[in-house]
């Protein structure tokens, strides 16, 4: 093992002041492992997991959106961005999975393209 396998990874998160700080790594791993194409569909138990997980991440970068759009001129473009991302966090955190498994699939997609959304905006 060399000098740079020793390094630790780097932390990152959004801190503004105004909210709680946003995990984007946690984000981008939940992320990830929610988008994973597979050969066949996951669990429902991974389903249930990873959707509960995507809400949870969506709720918290909704108000950090909040803040972003209420911190622009009302009407402006940046506005209408934040605005436009913060309503389909919330229309995506009111909506539920449906009766099946594949239902509930997709509607862990629609979470977690969302959140991937999200956290590349917050990001910049």
């Amino acid at each position: 093992m060399n000098a740079t396998d020793q390094t630790p990874p780097r932390i990152e998160s959004l801190m503004t002041g105004d909210t709680p700080p946003v995990d984007l790594v946690t984000i981008r791993a939940t992320v990830t492992r929610a988008l994973l194409e597979r050969p066949v569909l996951p669990r429902a138990e991974e389903v249930r997991a990873l959707t509960v997980d995507l809400r949870a991440h969506l709720a918290v970068m909704a108000d950090e959106t909040e803040a972003r759009r209420d911190a622009c001129a009302r009407s402006t473009g940046d506005w209408h961005q934040w605005n436009a991302l913060l309503n389909r966090a919330r229309t995506d955190m009111q909506s539920d999975a449906g009766p099946g498994l594949k239902s509930a699939v997709m509607h862990m997609y629609e979470l977690g393209r969302t959140c991937s959304h999200l956290v590349d905006k917050l990001a910049e």
